[in-house]
């Protein structure tokens, strides 16, 4: 029975070492460690959380990726330096978290009166947009897959008392939190005091009167910040950012190690999370601005002289920025290209249409012609 057993081992091992060594390799799971700018309360992990989801689900256990909260390993302005030096092999960020290592950052975060989100798309996925963020993220020793597209923002949210924005009169000496650097060139122009606060901090310096006036994002992820409780005024529309992406940093070491068919898993997972994410953005903007109003958020609209005015000091803004920075300048060229490409269908298939006036046909009707294939 021993020389059976003998035997038998025996056999076990000249079989595995005659086995390509990839072959080993191949069943062996590869485990990642991954971190995000965003902490637990805010909106956007849940991004970063579904990517993860479809990595696991796509790859069928060969590639684990260990998530952590915003945080947890490293602050979110030391996300990127840690994702470079393999602390961490993928983060989930904004690119204007950049913007003070690179200008051309501001390009891919979004900025004052840039072109809509599906403009966006279009840019990343058919016109040289992912080069772009693979070239200024490529300069850091990470490879970048955008996974959300969102905008405009909600807009800007005061402090009970504060005065909303419905001129360019109404910037003068505001103390406003705005993020960007474009957007910084405009609050200069128009003589606004910008105050550089971080997300997390937003909400003790509107309760402490440090700032009159805030923007963040999206009104579901103004919300999840709780800018409910310590504002009333909504200026509106979110002028400072029209479009914006959100992505996944992977630490291109620990991407080049990858065998070809997960780094498709990787790649199309940012893809999908990119629709799951635009789709689950418009329902929640809708819901939560519903939520804003009913609260009694009290609306100002900014007019159309003043927004044509902002536009013009952005791109004055734009295009120094350009001059002083190739890659910033390629960036913006090709996005904006994108837009002028797109432009004439625009203007004849679909402006028609958008300008007029939204509305719904019989809802009742048809949820009672469903009968009881609709749930409750």
């Amino acid at each position: 029975m021993r020389k059976i057993l003998y035997f038998s081992l025996a056999l076990t091992l000249v079989c595995i070492f005659s086995l390509p060594q990839g072959a080993i390799a191949k069943d062996k799971p590869i485990k990642w460690k991954m971190s995000t700018c965003w902490v637990s309360s805010n909106d956007f992990i849940n991004h970063d959380k579904y990517f993860v989801k479809l990595v696991h689900e796509m790859a069928g256990g060969r590639l684990q990726i260990k998530f952590h909260s915003g945080g947890e390993i490293v602050p979110a302005t030391e996300l990127l330096p840690a994702v470079q030096n393999n602390v961490l092999q993928a983060g989930g960020d904004w690119a204007g978290f950049w913007i003070g290592r690179d200008t051309a950052f501001n390009i891919l975060a979004g900025f004052p009166m840039a072109p809509d989100p599906f403009i966006y798309l279009a840019w990343i996925y058919a016109n040289g947009g992912l080069e772009v963020f693979n070239e200024i993220y490529g300069k850091h020793g990470v490879v970048y897959f955008p996974h959300c597209a969102m905008g405009p923002e909600s807009g800007i949210r005061s402090r009970p008392g504060a005065k909303g924005f419905e001129t360019l009169e109404d910037f003068k000496g505001a103390k406003i939190r705005i993020a960007g650097r474009i957007q910084g060139y405009v609050m200069d122009k128009l003589n606004a005091a910008p105050v550089n606060v971080t997300p997390a901090e937003i909400y003790q310096a509107l309760e402490r009167g440090l700032l009159d006036h805030a923007e963040y994002s999206m009104p579901h992820s103004d919300w999840s910040l709780a800018f409910q409780e310590v504002t009333s005024e909504w200026s509106v529309p979110g002028w400072y950012q029209t479009g914006f992406t959100n992505g996944i940093m992977i630490n291109k070491k620990a991407w080049e190690e990858l065998p070809e068919d997960l780094k498709a898993i990787v790649r199309y997972a940012a893809q999908a999370t990119m629709c799951w994410a635009a789709g689950r953005g418009q329902i929640l903007a809708g819901e939560y601005t519903k939520k804003f109003l009913d609260r009694g958020a009290n609306l100002h609209v900014l007019d159309a002289p003043s927004l044509n005015e902002i536009e013009k000091i952005a791109y004055e803004g734009l295009l120094k920025e350009a001059q002083a920075n190739p890659l910033y300048a390629k960036a913006a060229y090709l996005l904006y290209d994108t837009a002028r490409k797109t432009q004439p269908y625009k203007d004849i298939g679909e402006r028609p249409l958008t300008q007029r006036d939204v509305s719904f046909p019989d809802m009742k009707g048809l949820k009672k012609s469903a009968g009881s294939l609709m749930k409750d």
